[in-house]
């Protein structure tokens, strides 16, 4: 019994003693403390540096070429549209069409060099074999119809072929033409200053594909709505020049009233006096209520005239005209040969 006892005492007892023996006791050691001079406490960073951002290192700087353009080139083409990576170019086949700030280029076959930024432009062949879809050219208020031309945007200089351009009333065809326009301004009071200059050219008012007359020079120089000047220059009716010479020509072009030459809209044919034009002269604006015409008569037979008309109009107060001629007729008689 005492035996037993005993046993149940140490059974209750020892395991106590060791629940309390596995509870931790407190650290009686103080902390260590490093001292300003204990290097090996002293905690180390990453010796390896993060790594350089190479975009940001390998950026330079770059600057536009000299021949570089000033906006967007846009093209198209109904057909299709060929790339020459190697030689820097496009074809544009079939309504091709190149646009260049105000400038618009229209023909059957463009090529652009974007290299030169020179545009070159012609016709196709049609179905019957014949050229067709010729160069149409516009910037501002210049517009030409060619067989052929080359055009460099960056200079904004071109040289047209078969030329055929309107300035008001006259027409002038030409047979080579070089065109030096003018870059567009914000400014709108500043004035543009293209220049055609023109070889073989005649200008008229015949408004004919191939004129029935006009006025033939070798040399040609138009500023637009503003004048021509032209050399040493002849009178032409159907191809046929005539006797009329003029070695030299300045005729304004300017829009509204004012002094110019006056051109026929037609020529006629007389069997006494062959072919001939009527009221080709001068116009004189006097002031705002008064004009003056001279304007002449010519037959390739011999006949000719002149003649005089003023005409005077002041709005509800009176109106009026006059007119003087003198004519020299020189007559054949067909039955006669």
């Amino acid at each position: 019994m005492n035996a037993k006892l005993i046993h149940i005492i140490l059974l209750l007892v020892f395991p106590a003693s060791a629940l309390l023996a596995q509870t931790p006791g407190r650290d009686t050691l103080p902390p260590v403390l490093a001292s300003p001079g204990d290097s090996s406490r002293t905690a180390f960073s990453d010796t390896i540096p993060p790594p350089a951002d190479s975009l940001v290192a390998n950026v330079k700087e770059f600057s536009l070429s000299k021949d570089s353009l000033d906006a967007p080139v846009e093209y198209d083409a109904r057909d299709s549209m060929i790339y020459d990576i190697a030689g820097q170019k496009v074809h544009l086949f079939g309504n091709a069409s190149v646009k260049y700030q105000t400038i618009t280029l229209e023909a059957a076959h463009i090529i652009f060099d974007w290299k030169t930024n020179i545009v070159t432009a012609g016709g196709l062949p049609d179905s019957l074999g014949n050229l067709a879809g010729f160069p149409k050219f516009t910037e501002a208020e210049n517009e030409f119809n060619a067989k052929r031309m080359e055009y460099n945007f960056r200079t904004r200089k071109g040289i047209i072929y078969d030329v055929t351009s309107q300035q008001d009333d006259i027409v002038v065809h030409a047979a080579r033409s070089k065109f030096v326009g003018t870059a567009p301004s914000t400014d709108t009071t500043r004035q543009r200053n293209d220049i055609i200059y023109s070889e073989d050219a005649i200008f008229t008012t015949c408004t004919h594909p191939e004129p029935h007359f006009g006025i033939r020079s070798s040399r040609q120089k138009v500023i637009p709505n503003k004048l021509v000047v032209v050399g040493p220059s002849n009178l032409e009716i159907m191809n046929v020049p005539t006797p009329l010479w003029l070695p030299f020509g300045f005729f304004p072009i300017n829009k509204g009233r004012r002094t110019g030459l006056l051109f026929p809209r037609d020529y006629e044919f007389s069997p006494a006096l062959g072919f001939g034009i009527k009221e080709i002269g001068w116009f004189f604006p006097l002031g705002d209520n008064f004009n003056l015409s001279v304007t002449g008569n010519i037959y390739l037979k011999g006949t000719w005239g002149i003649n005089a008309q003023s005409q005077y109009r002041k709005r509800y107060k009176y109106s009026g005209s006059f007119n003087l001629g003198f004519d020299s007729r020189r007559t054949e008689n067909p039955e006669d040969g």
